[in-house]
């Protein structure tokens, strides 16, 4: 949207220069010109920082989007099926009654998971933050990587 402002203005006052510039007037219209070319060169001045800005607006929102996709994943992947086998071993040990199976190692495990999760979906909620800013920024829809962004992983048994 910005870049097409920007690439107006600049044909609006070449359009302006040429007319000028072709006129049966045209000396006497020398100062007007002049004020065209100006114009040009400001609205070319303005398209190229547009442009600059937009091409850095654009590697931040995808710089966050890829950084929002690797904790995610590395959430999902790792640290929750982790915390959720460390949970399931305490919780057999707690049933068993084995030696190391107290209800405090059995709450701490609990929360361990409960925060993962939480963590998760965090996490979850930036990684979509990004995709809709890179989609607002290049105005596109993205697909999603991966259907499983969609779905929320099952708790173990």
């Amino acid at each position: 949207m910005r870049l097409q402002q920007a690439v107006q203005a600049e044909q609006v006052a070449r359009l302006t220069w040429r007319q000028l510039s072709t006129s049966f007037r045209a000396k006497h219209q020398a100062s007007q010109i002049i004020e065209a070319e100006a114009a040009i060169g400001k609205a070319q001045a303005l398209v190229a920082q547009t442009i600059r800005m937009l091409m850095q607006e654009t590697e931040a929102a995808l710089a966050e989007y890829d950084s929002a996709l690797l904790e995610w994943r590395s959430l999902r992947e790792t640290i929750v099926p982790q915390r959720r086998e460390q949970l399931r071993l305490v919780e057999q040990q707690f049933a068993a009654a084995a030696i190391g199976g107290s209800l405090p190692e059995l709450l701490s495990a609990r929360q361990s998971v409960s925060e993962a999760e939480l963590q998760l979906a965090q996490a979850k909620v930036q990684l979509w933050q990004a995709v809709a800013g890179v989609e607002a920024l290049l105005q596109i829809e993205i697909p999603p990587p991966h259907e499983e962004i969609l779905t929320v992983p099952a708790a173990s048994p």
